[in-house]
């Protein structure tokens, strides 16, 4: 999983992502972008694996994994883009 944001006055304005796992790996990734556009750095930083379970509602358990997977994926796309902007860094 591989994800995109594009980050202004420290909120995430544009969120996309790139997945070849299953339809629930797909639907983990959505949720977890829907949850943080147009929100904050640091509300993103706090998200969970479950409150991403949470807003989903219904989804099998032996997928919550995927879960986990978006929002470690969102995480270190984040620190990546905080180490850049802290070296100056632009992209």
């Amino acid at each position: 999983m591989v994800f995109y944001l594009e980050i202004k006055d420290k909120s995430i304005t544009k969120a996309k992502f790139e997945t070849d796992g299953c339809m629930t790996s797909v639907i983990a990734g959505v949720q977890t972008l829907k949850m943080v556009h147009l929100r904050s750095i640091f509300y993103a930083q706090q998200l969970k694996d479950q409150d991403v379970l949470n807003a989903l509602g219904k989804f099998p358990a032996s997928s919550a994994h995927c879960c986990t997977l978006a929002v470690e994926t969102l995480k270190r796309t984040l620190e990546l883009f905080n180490k850049r902007s802290i070296y100056g860094i632009h992209l």
